[in-house]
């Protein structure tokens, strides 16, 4: 599962988004939570030619982590401190590559990061690039942090069958756990348009249409319904919801909202496919959900063989 968190920091309010959820997840999960601060290079055009000015800057940059980490101490949480120098999206993957972060925790739009990305261009660059799993953190209006110390109060898991939306959800159930929040399990019912069929259906095959949707959808539920019946058993407050949509992402996003939720989480090609670094509804989610989105990258090992139920079991 997840066993370091790591999250960049540049000194800025908006960086500092990311803050609330890191200690929310690391406290839930019993993780490592590991933060960064990178020193750009076009700050330091040369450290060895002035080393004074990198001192500075370093000691600037650790003194700014230490009074961080004090702050997550004073809730509770410990957290462990970095500094180094370079371009930030290389050094983030990089550093996140070489101390075996499981998961990086972005806030979209750190200092000074208008740009054409709707995320701002790191947090762009390091979702291109990341072999890991990734939550993006929209800030708030107004720019303010949550505090240290948030819970959630609802999250929202897509399923859709697969081992690997599962896997999400046996993760999203020892957040709840933790948070005595709902877990609510989303299944998005896809939606042809009515152009889509050129030739007007006939009676008969509109009965049939009818027919097999409703066998579907009973399916569907059946399947949602023993999975809540697994995570009840363990004291989680979970049901189940099926929401057509003629696009699945945007159907995710829609549902989400309406349901008040403080947390998406998913498993990057849960559907299959790699047409994106996380498939292509993670990352329609991670641009523009305004709600958290926690994606869980394929992790195949002795937890993802023994399967979605056997994890389930392992966490009551």
């Amino acid at each position: 599962m997840i066993q370091r968190i790591l999250v960049p920091l540049d000194g800025s309010c908006l960086a500092e988004t990311a803050l609330a959820h890191a200690a929310a997840l690391a406290a839930s999960l019993g993780t490592e939570l590991l933060l960064l601060r990178v020193v750009e290079a076009h700050s330091v055009p040369d450290p060895m030619a002035s080393g004074i000015d990198w001192r500075l800057r370093r000691a600037e940059a650790e003194a700014y982590l230490g009074g961080v980490a004090n702050r997550l101490r004073a809730a509770g949480v410990e957290a462990a401190t970095a500094v180094v120098a370079g371009k930030a999206a290389d050094e983030i993957v990089g550093f996140a590559r070489a101390r075996g972060a499981d998961l990086v925790i972005l806030s979209a739009h750190g200092r000074g990061e208008a740009s054409r990305f709707p995320l701002g261009g790191t947090v762009q660059k390091v979702l291109s690039n990341a072999p890991f799993s990734v939550m993006v953190v929209r800030p708030a209006e107004g720019g303010a942090a949550p505090a240290i110390g948030l819970r959630y109060r609802r999250i929202v898991v897509p399923v859709n069958g697969s081992a690997a939306s599962e896997w999400a959800l046996c993760l999203a159930a020892s957040i709840a756990r933790q948070h005595g929040a709902e877990l609510l399990m989303l299944q998005i019912a896809p939606e042809a348009p009515p152009a889509w069929e050129r030739v007007p259906r006939s009676a008969e095959e509109t009965e049939l249409v009818e027919r097999l949707q409703g066998f579907q959808r009973q399916r569907v539920e059946k399947y949602l319904h023993e999975l809540a019946s697994q995570l009840a058993d363990s004291g989680i407050q979970v049901r189940g919801r099926v929401a057509p949509a003629p696009q699945v992402a945007r159907g995710i996003q829609e549902a989400a909202l309406e349901e008040g939720a403080d947390l998406l989480v998913l498993s990057a090609h849960a559907a299959g496919g790699a047409a994106f670094p996380h498939g292509g509804v993670a990352e329609h989610l991670l641009a523009q959900s305004a709600i958290p989105v926690l994606v869980l990258q394929d992790l195949p090992g002795e937890g993802w063989e023994e399967g979605p139920r056997a994890a389930v079991s392992s966490h009551r």
